[in-house]
């Protein structure tokens, strides 16, 4: 994985910012300090030349050194072979010349390509008539060019020795310096030669002279206003140990930014100084997440070695890549690639569906895309997806895999902010969309906000789940409960009229009456009984014949005596039955006396009774008043609750109420604060060409759509949602930073208020929204729970992105009667909004599109050249502005066949070779160098 990212690594990603110390000495210097070294022998030389490069290395970080004696060249064989062996360290060979200026003389480095050899800045010396044996006085000072400094300048650049060099003006400030050697027109002369553009300062700029401050500023009319690059420089004469009052080499240090090691490149960042030089008091690199680079495996990108088709690599810039081809080239393919495998979602449907074709049509089934990522922190990731799959994101260091997504890397947003083509337009046009770009400056301290946000609501769904729940229980039992008092009245009736004791003695005289009505019945079954027993038995005698003799039996005798027998027994039981039945009633008869007096009672029992239906009914029932009792207990026991659940209701609803109030201040003053500061923030950081304001729970549009959602099917017209989205409270000066707009809490409470049909000087919906009655009692008909949803509805701020035009700002939405922004003047605020103030890296896809070209450059350059060494830039483009006026430190130039894509060329515009690709490719290509040429009076 680390082997991979290292090939990578290896790759030009272009520009970047050397630690440079130009002006140095050797020991043909009198006043340079060789320390314990000796000079003597050839070997001598060249170990010191060793010791003379370490230092510059290890010691002093620089990364090029510029060897610079007085007239001579003789130690610079040996600082360039140590240079070689040891590695790590660029020599430019060069020399120190003074201009014969009248009076006075002033010093000049003459600087040429690193590998110019010392025999051909001899030449050069000599062709300025100081030949080699007439370079120095007879005490050892360096004789003068018989040149004033406008010829040598031009001499140095333009010499017969078929050497290009570079000027630099010494150390201006202080003795043989231009600054402090000349005057008046002599100055003014030699600072506006054309050939100089660099000026050697002893520190910072705020530390010259107000003069001379406004001199290399280009303040001054009488030089021109002409700027120069300000370089710090050690003229450094010794190693360790110098003599006093110098610096030993190296000591001294500036950074200048180059992808080539040439004196072109140096003269274009002594051109482009704003861009190129930062003096090492003004440096202060800005740590910030960077894309280091990516690889694509498989698919339309490759990387063409030869007759070879290998894997697409690139290693990119920290700071402003471009890119640049023609169409179908590959540059959209590759930025699509870096969004696929990061897993970023464009941010509209038509986007989308623009995004999900180019990754179809570049990354076939099985290709793999990998992306490396470093933090500011410095820790360094990989991100791998391949074709269908989700990424995954792996520790460089350890190789572990990661448990987070592309999009965690960050804590504060997304680790790239990419916009495909068209994708700013879309974002002019919507002002959601420019609301969520503009949360993106306070997404850490917004998300912040935003969950306690969702702990509220949460806490309200669930607190309006609890209220809903009560609030039926309650409802239900307030229906069982219209029972009470009609049980409560009953059983006092009852109670009233004694009727228990009543139903009890009448329940006792039924009882007794049906037991005498059985006894009375058992004796009429017995007498009964005993009658049909008399009249229906058959007599024994019957069962024996009349004449025995007369049958002829044997035993005539025997049988005729047992039917003397039977006719005895038929006797005894005539007898008996008839004094049975009269025994029997006889002794019943004995209770009739009891039975008369009990019947008198039961009658007067009965009367009674008979009354206590007349009033209490005629299902009154013991039963019933049982059961009455038994349902009162119950009805008591569901009031009881009830009125406990009416009391939770109530903490509930007051509970819910402080809460509404908590969620009010939040998003209020806490969300909408942060982002009107960020709002101004903005606007300072972009000069006031944009200007940003925030209304709270301004998009009423938004507002009135989400109302026509919850309250669909109620007949309610359109009309009608824009009115009450739209209402305004009347203004208070009291409360400048109030808002005018009633919330949905305010509309949900109005709503319920209706419920009570107050007056229409009483109704909050007839009074400050404006609605008719019958729509009155069509909302006052929204159930509870539609409320309890729009209460927690957010409203979204409205954010006005206003574009300075015509001496006047133009919104991005404006008022109806106010003029309006182009197509391209609004892409270009929503640029100029996303260029600014973030870190993460941002990827953008033909940005110029609908933009007009004055823009590109009046606003859309500058603000990348200010941005870019705070913020990684990769930007797809056919306007050469954008590469050229902002200084690209790296220009990838795409080709294509009709099967693959591939880097044809890379580097920067400090490289003559990127110069063709970008006018052959780009649009305005030639007339972006020539303006360039024409702003920094450039030379060719």
């Amino acid at each position: 994985m680390s082997d991979l990212l290292q090939q990578v690594l290896t790759l030009p990603n272009g520009a970047r910012f050397y630690r440079v110390d130009l002006h140095n000495h050797t020991p043909t210097d009198k006043a340079f300090h060789c320390g314990c070294y000796a000079v003597d022998t050839e070997e001598q030389k060249l170990e010191f030349a060793r010791a003379y490069v370490r230092f510059l290395k290890e010691i002093r970080g620089v990364e090029i050194v510029g060897v610079t004696e007085h007239n001579d060249v003789s130690w610079l064989p040996y600082i360039q072979q140590a240079a070689e062996e040891i590695g790590g360290l660029i020599v430019f060979p060069g020399v120190e010349l003074g201009a014969n200026d009248g009076k006075r003389q002033v010093h000049f480095l003459a600087l040429f390509d690193p590998g110019t050899k010392a025999e051909q800045i001899n030449h050069f010396i000599s062709s300025l008539g100081l030949v080699p044996e007439n370079r120095f006085h007879a005490d050892g000072t360096p004789k003068l060019v018989d040149k004033d400094t406008r010829a040598l300048t031009t001499h140095i650049v333009q010499n017969t020795a078929h050497l290009r060099g570079i000027p630099i003006a010494a150390h201006v400030s202080s003795r043989n310096g231009l600054f402090y050697e000349l005057g008046g027109e002599a100055r003014v002369l030699a600072y506006i030669a054309p050939h100089l553009l660099a000026v050697e300062i002893p520190g910072a700029r705020a530390a010259l002279s107000e003069f001379e401050q406004k001199l290399v500023r280009g303040d001054l009319e009488d030089y021109g206003k002409k700027a120069v690059a300000c370089l710090n420089h050690s003229d450094g004469r010794g190693l360790d140990t110098v003599q006093p009052g110098r610096n030993s080499v190296g000591s001294q240090v500036t950074n200048v930014k180059l992808s080539t090691l040439s004196v072109e490149a140096l003269r274009q960042a002594f051109i482009d100084f704003d861009s190129r030089i930062r003096l090492e008091s003004e440096y202060r690199p800005e740590r910030h997440p960077l894309l280091l680079g990516m690889v694509v495996e498989s698919g339309f990108l490759v990387t063409q070695e030869e007759d070879n088709i290998a894997p697409f690599m690139v290693h990119f810039n920290p700071n402003l890549n471009a890119i640049i081809g023609g169409r179908g080239t590959g540059k959209s393919s590759l930025l699509e690639a870096l969004r696929y495998c990061l897993d970023l979602q464009a941010r509209t449907d038509a986007t989308r569906a623009q995004v999900h074709e180019i990754v179809e049509a570049t990354l076939p089934p099985g290709s793999r895309v990998m992306v490396f990522y470093e933090l500011a922190d410095g820790s360094r990731y990989q991100i791998i997806r391949r074709k269908g799959q989700e990424p995954e994101v792996f520790d460089i260091a350890t190789g572990e895999r990661k448990a987070v997504k592309p999009e965690q890397l960050l804590s504060d947003g997304v680790p790239v902010e990419i916009y495909g083509q068209k994708e700013i337009f879309e974002i002019s046009k919507n002002v959601a969309f420019q609301l969520n770009l503009l949360d993106t400056y306070v997404a850490e301290n917004l998300q912040e906000v935003r969950l306690r946000e969702r702990d509220l609501v949460r806490w309200l769904e669930s607190n309006a789940s609890d209220i809903l729940r009560f609030q039926d229980e309650v409802d239900q039992a307030g229906q069982r409960l219209l029972e009470l008092e009609g049980v409560k009245l009953e059983l006092d009736r009852m109670e009233k009229h004694h009727a228990v004791a009543q139903l009890a003695r009448k329940k006792s005289a039924e009882r007794e009456k049906t037991l005498l009505e059985r006894a009375a019945q058992a004796v009429e079954n017995k007498l009964t009984a005993l009658a049909d027993f008399e009249t229906t038995h058959e007599p024994a005698r019957t069962q024996l014949p009349e004449d025995m003799v007369v049958e002829d039996f044997a035993h005539a005798d025997i049988l005729t005596a047992q039917a003397i027998l039977l006719q005895r027994i038929d006797e005894l039981v005539t007898t008996t039955f008839a004094g049975l039945r009269e025994q029997i009633a006889a002794i019943w008869a004995e209770g009739e006396t009891q039975r008369q007096t009990w019947a008198q009672d039961y009658k007067k029992i009965q009367v009674d009774y008979e009354s206590l239906i007349q009033q209490l009914g005629a299902d009154f029932s013991a039963e019933r008043y049982f059961a009455q009792q038994a349902r009162l207990q119950s009805l008591e026991g569901i009031r009881r609750e009830t009125e406990k659940r009416k009391r939770r209701l109530e903490e509930l609803l007051n509970e819910r109420k402080a809460k509404l109030a908590a969620l009010r201040r939040l998003r209020r003053t806490q969300e909408y604060r942060l982002r009107a500061r960020k709002a101004e923030v903005l606007t300072n950081e972009l000069q006031g060409v944009i200007r940003i304001t925030v209304t709270l729970e301004g998009n009423r549009k938004a507002y009135a759509e989400r109302l026509a959602e919850l309250f669909a099917g109620r007949h309610i017209s359109k009309t009608v949602f824009e009115q009450l989205a739209t209402a305004k409270f009347p203004p208070v000066k009291e409360m400048a930073e109030a808002c005018h707009y009633p919330d949905p809490i305010h509309l949900a409470q109005a709503i319920r208020c209706e419920r009570t049909s107050p007056s229409e000087d009483q109704s909050l919906l007839a009074k400050l929204y404006g609605i008719s009655p019958a729509y009155r009692q069509r909302l006052a008909a929204i159930d509870d729970e539609v409320l309890y949803v729009l209460e927690t509805y957010r409203v979204p701020d409205l954010p006005d992105i206003c574009l300075w035009v015509n001496e006047e700002y133009r919104s991005l939405t404006p008022p109806e009667g106010r003029p309006g922004l182009s197509t391209g003047q609004k892409c270009t605020a929503i640029l100029s909004l996303i260029l600014v103030e973030r870190t993460a890296p941002l990827v953008i896809d033909q940005p110029e599109d609908d933009l007009d070209n004055e823009f590109i450059y009046r606003e859309i350059v500058q603000t990348l050249r200010r941005e870019k060494e705070r913020r990684q830039f990769i930007i797809a483009t056919h306007n050469a502005n954008i590469p050229v006026s902002g200084d690209a430190e790296l220009i990838l130039a795409m080709q294509a066949d009709q099967n693959h894509g591939w880097i044809e060329h890379s580097g920067s515009i400090d490289d003559p070779a990127m110069r063709k690709p970008v006018e052959d490719i780009l649009e305005g290509g030639k007339e972006a160098f020539e303006f360039r040429q024409k702003k920094y009076q450039i030379l060719e």
